[in-house]
Formats: structure tokens, sequence, C-alpha cells
């Protein structure tokens, strides 16, 4: 199931805007750098449709877009994710498992039970997330806070859906991939990219966190129903998904070799280092 969503994902990626470019992230320090930032990003758009348009349909809805952002969605504000790099992953893991820990530790000694616990974390979650859209620029701290939350938050639905309701564990990897699948989608046709550097309006901002919840219920419904409910153990599983990133990463180190689309990549990436 989980390298289904990851085959979808790579189909949607080299549909909607193979090969995008990915600008380098800097936090924005004045309206000038957001500008000079904004404007690329807006050049690369041009560039893309003049690929897949004749020259006046493109510069017709680059003017469209640049018309419509007026919106608290749609206006254009600096890249607030950071740029990826080995230390990206190594702390998005560590934050993952920060997440999944304070998870079992709010059921376990907070005392306050299952389904109450998840409504407050997501109560915390709403919270930090209505900032996150505020801010215009890339606040560090701010950023991996909540991905800790949103972590802590998955972790305990998924936790819900198990105990709380009995909902079998496949029948969760099932949804969250039905879920994940259908939020790729709906970016893709909206924004025509999936690229996390892309996202220079609230809108986008909006696909990206939704994804990256579904990404984390999804790694850990997976995980769970393979070391508990396949019988495959915890190590096995370990074992298992540092197979599937060593090949994920492979594949983006040789692009060209593989014709594997690196968004496509990143985000299988994304998913694999949940469990």
């Amino acid at each position: 199931m989980l390298f289904f969503a990851v085959f979808i994902l790579q189909v949607v990626c080299s549909w909607g805007r193979n090969g995008a470019t990915v600008h380098s992230h800097l936090p924005w320090q004045d309206d000038n750098q957001l500008v000079c930032s904004v404007l690329s990003s807006i050049q690369a758009e041009l560039a893309h449709l003049r690929l897949y348009l004749p020259d006046h349909r493109g510069v017709e809805m680059a003017g469209n877009m640049l018309g419509k952002a007026t919106s608290f969605w749609t206006v254009l504000v600096g890249v607030k994710v950071p740029k990826v790099t080995l230390y990206f992953w190594i702390i998005k893991v560590l934050c993952t498992t920060v997440g999944e820990t304070f998870a079992d530790l709010l059921v376990t000694n907070g005392g306050l039970g299952l389904e109450t616990t998840t409504a407050i974390m997501f109560g915390i979650l709403g919270i930090f997330l209505i900032i996150q859209f505020a801010l215009t620029f890339y606040l560090a701290p701010l950023y991996w806070l909540v991905v800790v939350i949103v972590s802590t938050a998955s972790t305990l639905v998924t936790d819900t859906m198990t105990d709380a309701s009995n909902v079998p564990l496949w029948a969760s990897s099932l949804g969250f991939t039905i879920l994940l699948s259908c939020t790729f989608g709906s970016w893709c046709l909206s924004e025509r990219t999936l690229a996390i550097h892309s996202i220079y309006t609230r809108r986008r901002e909006a696909f990206y966190w939704l994804v990256i919840l579904f990404t984390f219920g999804l790694g850990t419904a997976v995980g769970d129903w393979i070391s508990q409910g396949a019988a495959v153990g915890y190590g096995n599983t370990v074992l298992l998904f540092a197979a599937a990133i060593l090949v994920v990463a492979l594949l983006w180190v040789f692009p060209r070799h593989t014709k594997v689309n690196k968004i496509a990549c990143f985000w299988a990436a994304y998913i694999l280092t949940r469990p």
C-alpha cells in the first residue's frame, strides 16, 4: 500500500511538472529579498508555461496568477520551508521520534484518555498552524515545532483509530493512502507542482501541511501494520524501511540514469522516514 502511494506520487509529479526548479532557501531579511525570490519563482513558472503552452497563453495565465494574488491564501509570501540537506533529514527523523514518543507519554501519563488527548493535541496544532500561516518568512524553531506537533497528533489519531475504534491497521493504512493520494492530486491540479520550494503562497502551504499530516499518519499505520499485524517484528521492519530508503536515495543521486522524478523521490523519502 505504501509503495502504491509512492507510485501514484511518481505519476502525479511527472504529469504535473517534470524537473521542477528547486530554489535555494534563506530566511527573509527584508522586503527586497522577498520580492527577488518571488520574481525568481514567477520566472520559473513562466519558463514552465512556455514549455507546454503558446506564449500568449503562458503570459495570460501568469497575469491571472498575479492578479488573483490578493487574498490571504494567494498573496505571495516567503518560502517558509527549510532547504533540503542532510541536516534536514536528520532533524526530520528526530522530530518524528520525539513526536511519537511524546504521544505515547501523553497517553500513558496524561490520564485524560486517548480521545481527549488527541482532541487537545489537534487544538494545539491548530494554534501553531495559525501562527505559522500568519508569518511571511521562514522561522526555523516554529517550523520544526509544528512538525513535532503534527507527528504527535498523527500518531494519536492512528492509535485512536486502532485502540479506541478498533479499526484494523490495514484499513488505516488504506485510508491514509487514499487521503494522501487525493491531496497530492488536488495540490498538483491546483498548483501544477509539488516542489516544496515553490511554496510561496499560503494555499500551497496549506496543501503542504495537509500532506505532512497524512504522511505521518500513513507512516505510523503502515509501520505498525508491518511490525505487528504482519508479525514481521520491529527489528525486521526497521531493516525493511532502511533498505527502501536506500533505494530512494540512490534514485535521488542518479536521476539521469533512473529517469525518476526528484520531487517524487523527496516525498517517497519523507513517507519512508516516518515509521
